[in-house]
């Protein structure tokens, strides 16, 4: 092989560990995760964030057509969004977690509800409290 050819893909190799350094470099940090999940009552908490992505969904169940979602999280910057989703698989509830408030759900079937938190380069912290709605 001359060295035409292989300056190339030494450029290459070069460049992506070069590049998989500096991505190693940038830690992600969760502290003071909880979660309580019981039959109507459901609660999630990360006490701080830093650069964290992460993708979790949670099986919850609701004897209820309707939840009370109430969203207190400081997300300073990056992505943290909730979506709940009914037995059916309806999307009864798909928000911002920057977005504070109390929200309730659209209809959705009694069962078991999926809860899916997406985190992506996420900072700051991160509440959210789903119950049954009366």
């Amino acid at each position: 092989m001359t060295m035409k050819r292989f300056a190339p893909a030494l450029l290459a190799v070069s460049l992506a560990l070069l590049g998989g350094g500096c991505a190693a470099s940038r830690s992600q940090v969760a502290r003071d995760f909880t979660v309580m999940n019981e039959t109507d009552v459901f609660e999630l908490h990360y006490g701080t964030l830093e650069n964290f992505s992460n993708r979790q969904t949670f099986s919850w169940t609701n004897t209820g057509s309707r939840a009370r979602v109430r969203q207190a999280s400081s997300v300073q910057s990056g992505v943290a969004l909730v979506e709940i989703r009914d037995p059916s698989g309806l999307v009864v509830h798909s928000k911002n977690l920057r977005e504070q408030g109390s929200f309730v759900s659209f209809e959705g079937k009694p069962g078991v509800w999926k809860i899916t938190v997406i985190l992506d380069r996420a900072a700051g912290s991160l509440t959210f409290e789903v119950r049954k709605n009366p």
